[in-house]
């Protein structure tokens, strides 16, 4: 655009000053108030523009009044809550703003809301104490056991998203739009925490007081580990060098995750809402971060107020900046507490599960576990073997509770054998890591002491035992090696004298070799740590079902997966189950009408991949993928995807199903 043509963006920047849903909000109020204005015989005729269907501004104090009044009560008779009220003046200063009319707030105006404020809250009050209203306004705070059920069917129902979604909103305490937010540009790793950024929100729309959040794991809980989650996230889910950033690339993912929590909600038992401890008309959204809040400030001796109400993005006043700014290692502390460790117990100083070093796979292994790790930010790529430590170390807990036909079972981590790989090189603590020098943070004195206390009380309690033991030891050989060196100065001729000072050498020589063993015991050294087993992939198994041999057991079911997943199970199998390359398949092999019509439709998507490939010379000859190293691989696949997809739509790579990409193959076929 030229020089000449200045675009004046004022409007639109002004229109900006209000979130989506506050502007909801807020039209609902102003739709009420034209309502009222257009039936009340007083204001109607002076203040409803019909022609228009708009209202004349300013109003009188009167009606602004007698409007907030009549809108106390629903259409049920019952009465809102408190905060109705200033929600509803909110609303009527911003429309006089929206149309450039000064809206005099004056005394006579503020004194006679006052007035119908003061009323509204007694009324309301009267009836909370009979049982008439609930006791909360909005949504009720999720207890810790509500909040670990919700974690728990989440895996169980597959919904690893949402699973996400639910330990993020948690340890965050944010509102559930902040956490849709979240981009992996965001991340760092401090120590033995990662630090996520929320660059602005309600509160504070310039993002003048953003910080970032430590978020810590939990080895002793896995089920609400953030780390554990993340985990599964990662794995499933490529990422694209030049991509779009955010976590969640679903856009509705807020609403995605609102109507879960709605939809489970609904479907609680009896026995599940006396776990949860509320009514399933009292859970929403909000109940996670109320609930996020209420759990760490009710730890005695816990967190501060203020670094619960600065994490909660609560304005706080003039004292905000000195409590991030001094008050270091608070937020620290917070994260541990909200994480779900025991305040008052050693294990609050848990260390996150860990590597000695990335070196437990090459550069090509974590390109083939993690797809996309080489093109992440280089701040999430510092956590990403932390996440990786997490669910290898509970993979155990990801067979118990996810569903057999969830992608992460057929995702690259889990078809070569990483999980079984990395178990046993995954290391767990308490205050520091031997090994790596890692130390926990976050942690207030008592528990330094603590740990201080612990180390020296094992110290001795080792030292005493290696006394006790190396001294009864000595004990019993002494009399006897003592007598032996009295005999050995007896000669046939007769005997040499035995003087004190021999047997004082003798004992002191005896002394010196205790103390000796004893100092070596003590420095003991650190046994070496122990190498990778390797996974033993067996050759591909065939099963006898039906009269004839076949590839996949009876009952086996294709799975409905990524196009991306599917291409490396196509050619790749899942040597880990030793399942063969699907290509190898038949019809015969299907147990079901629709798996059966299914496999030809993944071949045809396979077949037009290796055409693209060959017409459009990325490789001479259609290869052998399974023996391909992993990033040469995915390139290939990238490059023949992008080329079919070419000027169609930007999505990410391989991330549509098998049967959409087929679906739209016979599209382009038939439009020709």
């Amino acid at each position: 655009m030229s020089d000449s043509q200045p675009v004046d963006e004022t409007a639109a920047m002004a229109d900006r000053r209000l979130t989506p849903s506050t502007k909801k909000t807020y039209r609902s109020a102003q739709k009420a108030l034209k309502r009222f204005i257009k039936v009340h015989p007083d204001y109607k005729t002076l203040y409803y523009d019909a022609e228009h269907d708009k209202l004349r501004l300013p109003l009188p104090d009167a009606a602004v009044v007698t409007f907030i009044g009549s809108s106390l009560r629903k259409k049920s008779g019952t009465y809102k809550t408190s905060s109705t009220v200033g929600t509803m003046r909110s609303a009527i200063q911003a429309m006089y703003i929206d149309a450039g009319v000064v809206f005099n707030n004056t005394a006579l105006l503020q004194q006679e809301v006052g007035r119908v404020v003061k009323g509204h809250k007694r009324v309301v009050a009267g009836l909370k104490e009979t049982g008439e209203m609930k006791q909360d306004e909005g949504k009720r705070f999720l207890k810790m056991k509500g909040y670990r059920m919700l974690c728990r069917l989440a895996l169980e129902q597959g919904e690893t998203e949402v699973y996400l979604y639910l330990v993020s909103q948690w340890n965050l305490m944010v509102r559930t739009v902040n956490v849709k937010k979240m981009n992996y540009k965001f991340f760092a790793l401090d120590g033995d925490a990662s630090t996520i950024k929320t660059p602005y929100h309600k509160g504070d729309q310039e993002g003048k007081n953003a910080f970032p959040k430590h978020v810590y794991a939990n080895p002793v809980d896995a089920l609400i580990c953030p780390f554990f989650a993340m985990g599964i996230h990662i794995v499933c889910n490529a990422f694209q060098r030049g991509g779009n950033t955010c976590v969640f690339q679903v856009e509705c993912m807020e609403s995605t995750f609102s109507n879960w929590i709605r939809k489970v909600a609904g479907s609680f038992t009896p026995e599940d809402l006396l776990e949860l401890g509320m009514e399933a008309e009292d859970v929403g959204t909000h109940s996670i971060r109320k609930g996020a809040g209420t759990f760490c400030s009710s730890q005695p001796s816990g967190p501060n107020p203020q670094t619960v109400r600065l994490r909660m993005d609560h304005c706080i006043g003039n004292t905000e900046s000195r409590y991030i700014f001094e008050g270091e290692g608070t937020d620290q502390m917070l994260g541990r507490t909200v994480a779900g460790l025991d305040f008052n117990s050693i294990e609050f100083a848990s260390l996150p599960c860990h590597f000695e070093n990335t070196a437990v796979l090459t550069q090509s292994e974590w390109a083939l576990a993690v797809p996309g790790y080489n093109h992440y930010p280089l701040g999430f790529q510092e956590c990403i073997p932390f996440y990786i430590a997490a669910l290898a170390a509970n993979h155990e807990l990801a067979t118990k509770h996810l569903p057999q036909s969830h992608r992460l079972f057929n995702s690259p981590f889990w078809t070569n054998g990483f999980h079984l790989k990395l178990q046993p090189l995954v290391l767990r603590g308490v205050g520091k890591c031997d090994k790596t020098g890692m130390r926990a943070t976050g942690l207030p004195p008592h528990h330094l002491v603590s740990l201080e206390v612990g180390e020296i009380r094992r110290e001795a309690v080792e030292f005493q035992s290696s006394v006790r033991t190396r001294l009864d030891n000595m004990m019993e050989i002494l009399p006897r090696t003592i007598a032996d060196e009295v005999r050995s100065k007896v000669e046939i001729n007769g005997a040499v004298a035995v003087t004190s000072d021999d047997v004082r050498k003798m004992l002191g020589e005896f002394k010196d070799n205790i103390l000796e063993r004893l100092d070596q015991h003590r420095g003991g050294t650190t046994p070496p740590a122990p190498s990778v087993p390797s996974v033993p992939l067996q050759p591909f198994k065939t099963f006898y079902w039906g009269g004839q041999l076949h590839y996949c057991e009876r009952g086996f079911r294709l799975p409905r997966d990524s196009v991306k997943a599917c291409f490396n199970l196509w050619y790749c199998g899942n040597p880990v189950r030793q399942v063969a390359p699907y290509k190898h398949f038949k019809g015969c092999c299907m147990s079901t009408a629709a798996d059966k019509s299914a496999l030809p439709k993944l071949a045809v998507v396979m077949r037009k991949l290796e055409t693209i490939a060959v017409e459009k010379e990325f490789v001479a000859s259609w290869p052998n993928v399974e023996a391909m190293e992993p990033e040469a691989r995915d390139e290939l696949f990238r490059k023949c995807f992008e080329e079919l997809y070419k000027g169609s739509r930007s999505k990410r790579v391989g991330e549509l199903s098998f049967m959409t990409v087929y679906n739209y193959i016979r599209a382009m076929e038939n439009s020709k």
